[in-house]
């Protein structure tokens, strides 16, 4: 008899924990239609963004971690260019470079990216003060040839290009639709709106 109360107490302390981990059809009704009525994303960080996540920052470091973002060029282990936004890149002559973007890709809200916006990324960086130091020393000047294919001048031959665009600061996205928020008793979040 005390073995079969032994066995009935331990059965129940093991099954406690678990009543609070199963919803009920209704909850889990509830929960379907509110999530799919939402538009946002909520991300809570332990280390909040300086800079409004700008990957012209170190918070570009963020945005790699939390593979938000890419860049035209991958670098692998072992440091050779790999296409990425990119699919085909060549040197045209010692001072120009063509590269290729891919097609289909869209931003979170649904925008395409294309020739325009890789540029609008690229010169957003090139003017930024300060630079970012992979472009210390660099003059670029960058121009959408079409839809799908980007033009970069350089004012020296640099072989380094391709690598160059391989950074966390060169990362694509669309910041009219980034808003931070911050309180004193909740982590930071970015909010990813969705038009």
């Amino acid at each position: 008899m005390r073995f079969h109360s032994i066995k009935l107490a331990c059965a129940l302390a093991l099954a406690l924990p678990l009543t609070g981990c199963f919803d009920s059809k209704e909850e889990a009704q509830n929960t379907t239609t509110d999530t799919a009525v939402k538009s946002e994303i909520r991300v809570a960080m332990m280390q909040p963004p300086r800079t409004g996540l700008s990957p012209l920052s170190d918070d570009a470091f963020k945005l790699s971690r939390w593979s938000t973002a890419e860049t035209l060029i991958n670098l692998t282990p072992k440091s050779e260019a790999e296409p990425m936004l990119a699919t085909a890149w060549e040197q045209v002559d010692p001072l120009t470079w063509h590269f290729t973007i891919r097609e289909g890709v869209k931003f979170h809200d649904g925008s395409m990216l294309d020739a325009n916006t890789v540029v609008n990324s690229l010169q957003k960086a090139l003017d930024a003060a300060p630079k970012p130091r992979i472009l210390d020393g660099i003059d670029l000047e960058v121009t959408a040839l079409d839809a799908s294919h980007v033009e970069i001048k350089t004012t020296f031959n640099d072989p380094l290009l391709p690598s160059r665009l391989s950074t966390l600061n060169w990362r694509f996205w669309l910041p009219a639709h980034i808003k931070i928020t911050a309180a004193l008793s909740q982590p930071a979040q970015v909010l990813v709106h969705s038009s």
